[in-house]
């Protein structure tokens, strides 16, 4: 309670909202991954269109105990007027990435793992993503990855769309590091790629 008392005290001077907090149990820390995937309903940023997904979380392909984090979005719910859909399927939020015109950007290593929805095919996950997400059109990376990622290459590692044309990527320049074949390989991958007009993307390297 003192804890939650100073932070609160701190918040209060620089937002402009009073915060609402949330005691909760948890195993780790990394929300991102097992928190709600919040839609706009027609892009509108209107709070009462929004919409949560409850997808299941494995603890990254069943490397760790995820039990608690399981309980965390139901818990989250209750202080959100909005409705929430649980949905029996493993996703995790940094293994999406969209670029707000109906376009996924998502990895093989990670979708495809065995741990994580081996009892469907690469179809019926992609159907099924782009439906719940409400998207169009998948482009997937079958190259890149980082070296002691236990995520198995999500794709906010290495790839982030910073409008609907323009992707930023991890590159390394100095061939003898491990990572510059798998992230050079992943470079000419993203070069392939179109955008739903046909016309190539603007790539940006970011250095590791």
């Amino acid at each position: 309670p003192a804890h939650q008392a100073h932070i609160e005290s701190l918040l209060a001077q620089r937002c402009a909202h009073a915060p609402r907090f949330l005691i909760q149990p948890y195993n780790d820390t990394w929300c991102r991954d097992y928190g709600p995937i919040t839609l706009a309903d027609g892009g509108s940023p209107d709070r009462a269109k929004m919409r949560l997904l409850d997808f299941c979380f494995n603890g990254w392909g069943d490397k760790y105990d995820a039990s608690l984090d399981n309980n965390i979005n139901q818990a989250l719910q209750s202080l959100w007027q909005a409705p929430m859909s649980s949905i029996d399927f493993e996703l995790e939020g940094g293994s999406i990435e969209t670029d707000g015109q109906g376009t996924l950007l998502t990895t093989e290593h990670c979708l495809l793992d065995s741990n994580r929805n081996q009892h469907l095919s690469r179809q019926q996950i992609e159907t099924l993503v782009l439906e719940k997400l409400g998207l169009d059109r998948a482009l997937w990376l079958s190259e890149g990855a980082l070296i002691g990622d236990d995520t198995d290459s999500h794709i906010d590692n290495l790839a982030r769309f910073t409008g609907p044309d323009t992707i930023v990527y991890a590159s390394c320049g100095d061939e003898q590091d491990p990572h510059f074949a798998p992230l050079a390989a992943m470079a000419r991958q993203l070069q392939g790629f179109r955008q739903a007009n046909g016309a190539p993307y603007r790539l940006v390297p970011i250095g590791l």
